[in-house]
């Protein structure tokens, strides 16, 4: 079990815990002298991980001892804003004092101790946008990272616990990260592209192309799993290799959940601009292979993200239909058919439609669903939505939330 200690003074003795300063999250007190022994399993070593830190600089101080008290050799004497992401004991057992004066304070700190086996490095963590593989920490042991669909991992995927020159067990490079990046090309059946920096904001005056290729048996579709420029930049899609190809799509604004028209090749180019001096967070496209088609069928049908496709035949004269999860509006056409074309290939009468979540209306069935705009994407600024229940007269309504906790 984690202890939790925020007291004056603490012995901490679990496998792993947290430290916070007294009072946090609020300021923490003028005039503190808190002290922490912490010590874990015999054969083992203290790890200790800077998740929140800021003191009022040169005046209040966090000092760090290598062992029971503060006669141990200093490890660290922290201040400000500033400190290492790791600190370890060379035993089982630190010794932590922090001391306020009279005057100013700050927002404190959050420390994470956990126990290794002596002859093992620390916790690398995790990469944001991305998956650690494998949890061993001993020497010779390796932990491999790897990204999200659309990211790119920046620095070495693979890091290896190895004794450093201080004599210590050590990971042989720095933690990768991963990020969206600018342009690229991009293989497979299915995947992700990503305007730079997303989930972030981008940033102004970036001019970024992305070539999409699946195999030559199948054309891309893609749909926008999120989308919000600012008003004076743009996405376009081109259905081909090149800039000089036929146009699919212009857009700029907010286009969440909006789908694609089925590309007739196997290539699609995406052109992002931004030109203005306001950002916006950019867009989240998915996009897939679907089969080819012919002048007796149509291309298959993909499912719209948060609905479904009622009927699986593609033939001339096929209608598909489509309708979308509790909570989702469709946008777009309720139903296409596959029809001929003279001297072409069958086509279908309508591109694909998507599933948004509307900003407010009118609900009158008599069970339903709510979601705030661009579910499950956060929602957009400056909304204002209002959404109105109709129920038979002499009818009841019960709401019930589905609260999302948030933790760290």
């Amino acid at each position: 079990m984690r202890e939790v200690s925020d007291s004056l003074r603490g012995n901490l003795t679990g496998p792993g815990g947290l430290i916070l300063s007294p009072e946090y999250p609020e300021l923490y007190p003028h005039g503190q002298e808190c002290d922490w022994t912490v010590t874990v399993s015999p054969d083992h070593i203290i790890a200790l991980t800077f998740i929140q830190f800021s003191l009022e600089t040169s005046y209040d101080f966090l000092h760090i001892y290598d062992g029971p008290d503060s006669l141990s050799p200093l490890l660290g004497s922290l201040y400000g804003n500033e400190a290492p992401e790791h600190i370890e004991s060379s035993s089982n057992t630190l010794f932590l004092a922090f001391r306020s004066d009279a005057s100013l304070s700050s927002n404190g700190f959050v420390l994470q101790y956990t126990e290794n086996p002596r002859e093992s490095c620390f916790e690398p963590g995790q990469v944001r946008n991305g998956t650690r593989h494998g949890n061993e920490l001993k020497l010779g042991t390796m932990t491999t990272f790897s990204c999200d669909s659309g990211y790119m991992i920046e620095g070495d995927a693979t890091l290896t616990c190895i004794m450093g020159t201080d004599g210590k067990p050590n990971w042989n490079k720095p933690r990768p990260t991963c990020t969206a990046p600018c342009g690229g090309q991009y293989a497979g059946l299915e995947g992700a592209v990503l305007s730079p920096g997303y989930p972030g904001n981008y940033t102004s005056g970036k001019s970024c192309l992305y070539a999409v290729i699946v195999p030559k048996d199948y054309v891309v579709f893609g749909q926008f799993a999120f989308f919000q420029t600012a008003l004076n930049d743009v996405v376009e899609v081109y259905d081909g290799a090149t800039e000089h190809s036929r146009i699919l799509s212009s857009l700029s604004g907010a286009h969440t959940g909006e789908a694609l028209p089925l590309a007739t090749s196997h290539q699609i180019l995406v052109r992002f601009l931004s030109r203005g001096k306001a950002t916006a967070r950019g867009f989240h496209l998915i996009y897939q292979a679907v089969p080819r088609t012919s002048g007796t069928q149509c291309s298959s049908v993909p499912e719209p993200r948060n609905g479904r496709r009622l009927g699986s035949s593609f033939s001339v004269g096929a209608v598909v239909r489509f309708e979308c999860s509790p909570g989702y509006a469709l946008q777009g056409a309720l139903a296409i058919q596959c029809e001929t074309v003279p001297n072409a290939l069958a086509q279908w009468n309508s591109t694909v439609p998507g599933c948004i979540v509307p900003c407010g209306g009118n609900l009158t069935q008599r069970t339903g669903t709510i979601l705030s705009p661009g579910y499950p994407e956060p929602y957009l600024n400056s909304l204002n939505c209002v959404w109105k229940i109709i129920v038979p007269e002499g009818s009841g309504i019960q709401v019930r939330p589905r609260i999302h906790l948030c933790s760290f």
